[in-house]
């Protein structure tokens, strides 16, 4: 049988083909989400993927052995962290978080009152050196965010973020736990 540029079959195959493809495009993620995999849980820690915490998150809760990977992995790359704040402490929203090695303040912006810096200070004999860039991770059960932060100078680094934010609903949160993340290369 000769194959024919004009076979009625073949542009059928092609439409078939070109709506199916356009109908892909209109679903909505949650009817067929993208898998979470390795690279992206990695890519997360690194910070090179800001806008994928939602879709992380919806995967970490739902798969539990994806979730005991990430956990993995940030043992793995944790250089120091701010536990869960004991109950004596955890009588509302903080505005400063004590780790091993380094402190976290929120510090309200004077020229925006919808926005608030983020302030990293570390101990200069602690495992983070001056002039390293870091990232940091805040989770509580299966929610997390993670902020990539300039490098340390002073052995100190700050960014400014909305009020609103999921970083800052995380910080201020006692139960919540900090990790600090050494850039990754």
């Amino acid at each position: 049988m000769s194959e024919s540029k004009n076979d009625p079959n073949d542009v059928s195959l092609e439409v078939a083909a070109s709506v199916a493809k356009a109908l892909t495009g209109l679903t909505s993620p949650s009817e067929s989400p993208k898998p979470v995999l390795m690279n992206d849980l990695v890519e997360h820690l690194r910070g090179h993927r800001p806008g994928s915490e939602a879709r992380i998150n919806a995967a970490l809760a739902t798969n539990g052995d994806l979730a005991a990977l990430f956990s993995m992995l940030v043992r793995q790359h944790r250089v120091t962290h701010a536990p869960r704040l004991v109950a004596a402490q955890s009588a509302g929203a903080v505005d400063e978080r004590q780790g091993e090695q380094f402190v976290v303040r929120l510090r309200g912006s004077n020229a925006d009152p919808s926005q608030v810096y983020v302030i990293l200070e570390f101990d200069p004999t602690g495992a983070i050196q001056d002039g390293q860039a870091v990232n940091l991770l805040a989770e509580k059960a299966a929610t997390m965010t993670t902020q990539s932060f300039p490098a340390l100078h002073d052995f100190r680094t700050q960014v400014i973020v909305d009020q609103s934010s999921d970083l800052c609903a995380l910080l201020r949160d006692p139960d919540s736990e900090i990790s600090i993340i050494g850039v990754l290369a």
